[in-house]
């Protein structure tokens, strides 16, 4: 295939679709997001919050549905974070910054987002929105159209969950890995499943402790779907050696095989091919993303990781959605579960484990279960037991 083709002409929305996934994946984190932020009340006259309707291609006729989160990063600017579906089935999503304007109740907003060369470039945006209502045009080289989204309905407080599991940062989960260590600074560590039949069901253990690895350096508070957990123990940076500690979506796997090779397999799955990298260079906008180097148009990095020359340990693996949302540089990219070097060497911030364990794991996970990594050493475990509604060990 001629990786330079004038594919977008024609096929963009397709296109856009098979590359959304290397250059903006997390469709599991948007989803637990999206579920989340239901509890929490629309202020008035905000714009921040949950909205929903369609997308539709004056160019070419398609639509369907179309999701967005909408957060106010500082007075005048917001991120919006849109989650669109295509054909019903497949799905991508993209954050842009919105520049924004208030005048009697009215929101006027305008904003830009590089979505890279094949699925159309710059892609920019005008609108206005209410209380009630969100419309936008879009436009960029091959296509132009428009969003109309409005505001899908709260969580009721009949139907909220029980306050005891509020502070839970993974209430929502049905499935949930802990790995845990003898301290901040150890490198074995322990790895137990446990699964429940709802969120409101209690935990129960599927098979004994397996062993695995951490960091090199051990652990340190990382960037996950945890709020800050404690002012004491190391805090993960880039290039530090540790492993992240915290609460973690379990968002996609990876490897060397074709997706009909992986048994049971549910997880998105991305196949690593020579192109696939991992961006670990903190200046670029692709911080902490993995790309196909083959489709960025413009190379802004100095250093990433070129997962398929990995090789075994690479084989097969999970993404930890760590420092994901927002991508903060210098707080640690690039965290997976992978196939161990052996029991006692350390990793370079990942979590990894046997061969047989990790194939396991992989046919184990489901997107639709929520799955989510808590890792902590011991002595935080237990300081965190009650207010995190943690299961015994």
């Amino acid at each position: 295939m001629n990786r330079r083709a004038s594919g977008p002409v024609r096929f963009g929305p397709l296109l856009l679709l098979l590359v959304a996934f290397v250059v903006a994946p997390g469709c599991a984190s948007f989803n637990h997001d999206w579920n989340v932020a239901a509890s929490y009340p629309i202020a008035p006259g905000d714009l921040a919050g949950r909205w929903e309707g369609t997308w539709k291609s004056d160019d070419s006729g398609h639509n369907d549905r179309l999701r967005c989160l909408i957060s106010k990063n500082s007075d005048g600017v917001y991120s919006a974070r849109f989650h669109a579906n295509y054909k019903k089935v497949l799905n991508f999503g993209y954050t842009v910054p919105l520049k924004v304007t208030a005048s009697d109740g009215v929101y006027q907003f305008s904003g830009k987002a590089n979505l890279g060369w094949v699925a159309g470039g710059v892609y920019r945006y005008e609108g206005h929105a209410d209380e009630t209502n969100f419309f936008s045009t879009y436009r960029c080289k091959y296509d132009h159209g428009t969003f109309q989204l409005g505001r899908p309905p709260q969580a009721s407080a009949t139907h909220a969950p029980p306050t005891s599991s509020i502070s839970s940062p993974f209430a929502g989960s049905t499935q949930l890995l802990v790995v845990t260590t003898a301290d901040w600074s150890s490198v074995p560590g322990t790895m137990r499943r446990f699964e429940r039949a709802n969120p409101h069901s209690p935990w129960v253990l599927l098979q004994p402790p397996n062993p695995v690895v951490v960091g090199r350096n051990g652990l340190g508070w990382g960037e996950g779907l945890n709020p800050p957990a404690s002012t004491t123990g190391p805090i993960k940076r880039e290039g530090d050696g540790k492993s992240p500690a915290g609460v973690f979506l379990l968002s996609s796997a990876f490897g060397a095989a074709e997706p009909a090779a992986i048994k049971n397999l549910k997880l998105p799955y991305l196949p690593l091919t020579e192109f696939i990298e991992c961006v670990d260079d903190a200046m670029s906008r692709y911080y902490n993303s993995i790309v196909d180097r083959g489709m960025v148009v413009a190379i802004d990095w100095n250093s990433s990781e070129k997962m398929r020359a990995v090789g075994a340990r690479y084989r097969l693996g999970v993404v930890v959605d760590h420092n994901v949302n927002p991508r903060i540089p210098a707080h640690g990219s690039c965290i997976f579960l992978h196939i161990w070097q052996d029991a006692r060497t350390g990793t370079s911030g990942c979590t990894a484990m046997e061969d047989r364990q990790i194939e396991s794991l992989v046919g184990w996970l489901d997107p639709s279960a929520h799955p989510v990594l808590v890792q902590l050493p011991e002595m935080e475990y237990v300081r965190l037991q009650s207010s995190w509604a943690l299961p015994k060990l």
